[in-house]
């Protein structure tokens, strides 16, 4: 499974990446980078969709090779925490201008991988 985990760790920071540039995007937004913003949307939806996909794969991991992954887990909801919180205001400030353009900014934010209650309920078969 080492060579999985490579892959899959390539796959994360490819993501993680990703999310730094949405990041940066979402700071530096003006209001005339209108066309840029429905663009950029429709790359976060699929950048929702792979992590999702790599989130199933990470929870195949058995608990060892879970523990390796454990900091790059954290730095990644890090980045997902912040990216809420931009979207957040991005999509106030939408709001405050009555412009429909923003106003589907926060519906599919990434959700921070949380593996260890994930663990909890397939054990508890809930």
């Amino acid at each position: 499974m080492a060579k999985g985990v490579k892959i899959l760790e390539r796959k994360f920071s490819d993501i993680e990446k990703q999310l730094s540039g949405f990041i940066a995007f979402v700071d530096t937004f003006v209001e005339d980078d209108k066309e840029v913003l429905s663009f950029k949307l429709s790359q976060f939806d699929r950048l929702n969709a792979k992590y999702e996909s790599v989130k199933e794969e990470i929870f195949t991991l058995s608990d060892l090779e879970f523990k390796n992954f454990d900091g790059k887990i954290t730095t990644c909801n890090e980045h997902i925490e912040k990216l809420e919180v931009r979207l957040k205001s991005l999509n106030l400030k939408y709001s405050k201008n009555n412009n429909e353009t923003g106003s589907n900014a926060v519906s599919n934010v990434i959700k921070p991988l949380d593996y260890q209650n994930y663990r909890f309920h397939s054990l508890m078969g809930t």
